[in-house]
């Protein structure tokens, strides 16, 4: 008997959370089918598992970061799972406060504000896992993708590519999406040798959506500065460019 998936693309995504993700990777996922958080990878303290970037109270053209600052038990080892939070308590408090003091006033705030105590509240445990994730779903949410988040996907310690080929089967995924950055490192032969279509996109395009901030742009500040229906409409046509 044919399984009827099979006869369907299924769109995988695999990302790591991100503490309220960039703009450039929450189009990404949009326009998968399948989410998979990617949680057993090793913290990289130059990307965005802990970090942000916010626009300035005064002037949105000027771009500063928000970093939950953690210590790595394991040095530079550390798994994303493993990593703690610095004063957990204090840290939260910080995070509220600054973000409230910048967008406060914005269109968008009353909408983020729940979703930020949730993510102050996952930081408050010393979850930082839970605090990225809850940003990343609260932003699918409201876009209201159709997709499926799978977090409790199996994620073999293998090689790159080999693990991308081997997670996305997992999901009974058919093919996977790829942004700029992973095809740097990518094997597309081994997930072609799998049976997985790669689908590359460009997130170049975006600058013409999104303007000079385009690479780092925060969903948050998104949200905030354009309230809901403008970030529902800027992301619509951020997927159009894209596909």
């Amino acid at each position: 008997m044919t399984d009827p998936f099979l006869d369907l693309r299924q769109l995988v995504s695999i990302h790591q959370p991100n503490l309220f993700p960039r703009v450039t990777t929450l189009t990404k996922i949009l326009l998968s089918n399948i989410y998979v958080p990617l949680t057993e990878v090793q913290f990289t303290q130059r990307d965005y598992q802990h970090r942000f970037r916010i626009s300035d109270r005064l002037d949105h053209e000027q771009i500063r970061w928000l970093t939950v600052p953690v210590h790595l038990t394991n040095g530079q080892k550390t798994l994303l799972t493993d990593v703690q939070i610095v004063k957990p308590q204090m840290c939260a408090q910080h995070l509220f406060d600054t973000l409230r003091y910048h967008y406060g006033l914005t269109p968008g705030w009353d909408i983020a504000t729940n979703c930020v105590l949730n993510v102050c509240k996952a930081i408050v445990s010393n979850d930082l896992v839970e605090a990225n994730q809850i940003s990343m779903n609260f932003m699918l949410e409201l876009m209201d993708w159709p997709g499926t988040v799978i977090a409790n996907a199996t994620q073999p310690q293998c090689e790159r590519s080999e693990r991308l080929a081997r997670i996305t089967k997992s999901v009974r995924g058919n093919a996977y999406i790829c942004g700029t950055g992973g095809r740097n490192y990518l094997k597309e032969s081994t997930l072609k040798d799998a049976g997985i279509d790669v689908i590359s996109i460009d997130y170049a395009g975006l600058q013409s959506v999104l303007g000079p901030s385009w690479k780092s742009r925060s969903s948050i500040d998104l949200l905030c500065l354009s309230g809901l229906d403008g970030f529902r409409s800027i992301l619509q046509r951020c997927q159009m460019v894209l596909t």
